[in-house]
């Protein structure tokens, strides 16, 4: 199997100097392999590359960004900042929610407990899943019936529970809106970085097969 050359493409970088290469490879299964480097000692001082996925036309695309190193080391540490709180936040949710409401939540299942038709029937009604029934049969275990109804008493269920079981509980608010704050210093700081895409920034498509890669310049 050997990767071949299917495009090469030269451009000038952000500050005019130098240039940015990019160069698409393709093997013998059709995949694609896109290598995009920065050949520029002054922009290379300044810049750092930061690359992100998003969604487009139902597809994962990626962009490639060269932003302000200052900015970029402002926005990593905001992140990782928020990133620890929310593991955090959500494991007290978790703690809080299990603590106060599992007993209620698994009452809802004590008729059909060691009963994968029942579990599965009552899961279907709440909107909890979307497996058919032959999926959860083979999927879910009945010594694993109690601990997979458990799994919904997290954070990651906690609008459905509160739905469900009618809870009014002020604390879940309280412990769910507490990363509040970093998340937006975090968003604003790659807001900051990312220059909201203002007319200063340099753009370039490059469309290769199933994705497409953009380089962007945020000065």
């Amino acid at each position: 199997m050997s990767w071949e050359i299917v495009s090469e493409v030269k451009e000038p970088c952000g500050c005019g100097i130098g240039f940015v290469i990019t160069v698409v490879k393709s093997d013998d299964w059709n995949r694609t392999e896109e290598t995009i480097s920065l050949q520029c000692s002054e922009c290379a001082k300044n810049y750092v590359r930061y690359s992100y996925d998003y969604h487009s036309s139902g597809m994962i695309e990626t962009s490639t960004c060269w932003v302000k190193k200052e900015e970029y080391e402002v926005f990593c540490q905001l992140k990782s900042e928020f990133e620890a709180l929310e593991v955090n936040v959500n494991k007290d949710l978790t703690d809080y929610l299990r603590l106060h409401y599992l007993k209620p939540w698994m009452n809802l299942f004590n008729d059909g407990a060691q009963n994968k038709k029942a579990v599965w029937s009552k899961l279907r009604m709440l909107g909890l899943t979307s497996y058919s029934h032959s999926t959860f049969g083979n999927k879910i275990k009945v010594k694993d019936l109690n601990e997979h109804i458990e799994s919904f008493v997290t954070y990651s269920f906690v609008h459905q529970l509160t739905k469900i079981l009618s809870i009014n509980d002020k604390n879940i608010e309280t412990i769910s809106i507490s990363t509040q704050k970093a998340r937006q210093q975090y968003e604003e700081a790659r807001r900051v970085m990312m220059k909201l895409l203002s007319p200063l920034i340099k753009v370039e498509t490059l469309t290769c097969k199933r994705y497409t890669k953009k380089r962007e310049w945020s000065r």
